[in-house]
């Protein structure tokens, strides 16, 4: 909440709706057909993030499937989505 959700706004990025209760989501531009989606899990348990297909997992790789994202208690994953 409070600063921190302002400075993410004022420094281009905006919440995301659609997230899970106890999950933080901001969507960030990063290049023309872009963003990065930073996620983070403030649950204990793990929760299913839906996303569409072809976001990637920036620190593994990974592409996200059809079904979302899981996440893991407390985890944090970035995600780079294409431009839809």
């Amino acid at each position: 909440g409070g600063a921190c959700a302002r400075g993410g706004t004022e420094a281009g990025s905006s919440p995301v709706s659609g997230a899970p209760p106890g999950v933080g989501a901001v969507r960030r531009p990063i290049r023309e057909g872009g963003y990065l989606l930073f996620l983070l899990n403030h649950n204990d348990a793990t929760v299913t993030v839906p996303q569409p297909a072809g976001a990637r997992d920036v620190l593994t790789g990974d592409q996200v499937g059809d079904e979302g994202l899981r996440l893991g208690p407390r985890e944090v994953v970035i995600l780079d989505e294409p431009l839809t």
